[in-house]
């Protein structure tokens, strides 16, 4: 018995050795720029790098002014002489906001072939947005810039003219002839002439109702009327009959906010650039950009050069004749941005840009945060 143990042990280890053995093949991922050449399979997936889209509202205040009807008597009749005397407007930047959003770079769409599963890494990539699929979301729906205001023109006119009359009766005597059989006789009526006042005089009358209401504001806040209003709704009243009246020598002024939205895609490779948003009439407002007539308002960028070291492998620079293994990622590179109208700063920050940083190929089996 001490001889079959060895004789089975060598019959095992024998027919272990004709037993066909298993390869483990490690799973590949060529990439390869998409084009017309490239086939697609069932374990191909396409991704594109993101490009940075900044998404600006630029906050713009219209100031319109509308002189009186009686601007040229406001010296002599209520003593004052800084007054609206022709219409006018005006525009102005007020503020602007940035925000940077991300969309497919239509010029980097990449494919991945697998040979094997697919790689881990590729999928944390996509979850954190470094790489992006072809989905909707990921596709920014452009607009053209346009403008909103929400000023009431109706502040602007002049319904009332300050006067309790318009015009003027003039009463005359006329004569009416009558015929009798022996002679002629002149029997006398009143005749009424609606006469309309100058604006002068409307102007006076306008004046003295200005003067009357400060005067009674004035004995009401003092004590000396029998009059003790219990609340406030009386001065206030005559606050804003005291506004209108005002208005028709002084003028009105309507300040009309405007929000203006553009998008704008920073440049591939560049390390700076200046853009022209929009120009800016003071006049006429947002003007087109080749109009020269108006100030421009610019978006100015300068990369600040993080990437600049990394220099582009050869096996990168050679993708578009033969497919490598891994994957085309852009590091983002940081940028300051800068919004200015003529040479007044509006707005400045420093945000991520993506096309403006370098090309790297990563391993097939790269795992961001490990």
């Amino acid at each position: 018995m001490r001889y079959i143990i060895p004789v089975t042990l060598a019959a095992v280890l024998s027919f272990a050795g004709c037993a066909p053995q298993k390869v483990f093949v490690q799973p590949r991922a060529a990439v390869a720029p998409l084009s017309d050449t490239i086939r697609i399979t069932g374990s191909s997936l396409i991704y594109a790098l993101p490009q940075t889209v900044f998404a600006i509202d630029v906050t713009l205040q219209r100031t319109i002014e509308k002189p009186g009807p009686y601007a040229s008597f406001a010296r002599d009749l209520v003593g004052l002489s800084d007054v609206i005397t022709a219409e006018s407007e005006e525009w102005s930047v007020i503020s602007a906001e940035l925000v940077p959003l991300e969309e497919i770079d239509p010029s980097e769409f990449y494919v991945v072939t697998y040979t094997g599963m697919i790689q881990a890494g590729a999928l944390i990539m996509r979850q954190q947005g470094l790489i992006l699929d072809i989905s909707p979301e990921n596709m920014i729906s452009r607009q053209m810039p346009y403008t909103t205001g929400d000023g009431d023109f109706t502040a602007l006119r002049f319904s009332d003219l300050g006067s309790t009359q318009y015009f003027a009766v003039q009463r005359d005597t006329a004569y009416r002839l009558v015929k009798t059989d022996t002679s002629f006789f002149r029997i006398p009526y009143l005749v009424e002439n609606r006469k309309q006042l100058t604006r002068e005089q409307l102007a006076d009358r306008a004046a003295r109702a200005l003067l009357e209401l400060r005067e009674g504001r004035h004995m009401i806040l003092t004590g000396e009327t029998n009059i003790f209003p219990q609340h406030n709704a009386a001065i206030d009243e005559i606050n804003r009959l005291e506004k209108e009246y005002l208005s028709l020598f002084t003028g009105k002024v309507l300040n009309e906010m405007v929000t203006l939205k553009i998008y704008y895609t920073p440049e591939t490779g560049k390390s700076s650039e200046t853009g022209v948003l929009f120009r800016l009439s003071e006049t006429r407002g947002v003007a087109d950009v080749s109009d020269k007539a108006g100030v421009p308002v610019t978006i100015n960028l300068s990369a600040a050069g993080k990437t600049k070291p990394l220099v582009m492998s050869a096996d990168l620079q050679s993708l578009t004749s033969a497919p490598r293994d891994g994957l085309v990622y852009r590091i983002p590179e940081v940028a300051e941005v800068e919004i200015k109208t003529g040479n007044r700063t509006v707005f400045r920050t420093r945000t991520v840009v993506h096309q403006y940083g370098q090309k790297v190929l990563l391993p097939q089996n790269f795992v961001p945060g490990r």
